[in-house]
């Protein structure tokens, strides 16, 4: 959430009658983080516009099943170990988020997906990646 849209969705939660059912952490540790994706019944990025994808990608690493947009490199991110929705499109989120949690076994089988995803994404992997490529590219112009 960028700070300049807090006020504005502080009043439509009031508006809703959800400002006793909302909180708004403010800076979480990654400690604290780590304890909130391992509670969670499951993680909603409704993001618009996403450089990466890392929430997502933390989550997964956690064993929480995602709810995700389509948007930006979230998609690449998560693969097939999530569910995707419209980011404009808010019945889809809830659809989705229903099935999820409606489905313990979907949810276990997101779980299981997203942990084996979230594998490719360390540093190790990534390292090994990269050195493989430098070699390949070494190898072709050396």
């Amino acid at each position: 959430m960028f700070s300049s849209d807090y006020a504005a969705i502080r009043e439509e939660l009031a508006s809703l009658g959800l400002s006793e059912r909302v909180i708004f952490a403010g800076f979480v540790s990654d400690v604290e983080l780590l304890h909130f994706y391992n509670a969670a019944e499951a993680l909603v990025l409704a993001s618009l516009d996403e450089g990466f994808g890392l929430t997502a990608l933390e989550a997964m690493a956690c064993g929480t099943p995602v709810v995700v947009s389509r948007a930006g490199a979230v998609p690449e991110v998560v693969g097939g170990a999530g569910r995707y929705f419209d980011p404009h499109k808010t019945v889809e989120l809830a659809s989705g988020l229903r099935e999820v949690l409606a489905d313990e076994s979907l949810r276990i089988e997101l779980r299981d997906r997203g942990i084996e995803r979230a594998r490719i994404f360390s540093w190790e992997h990534s390292a090994r990646a990269a050195l493989a490529l430098f070699e390949q590219l070494s190898t072709k112009h050396g």
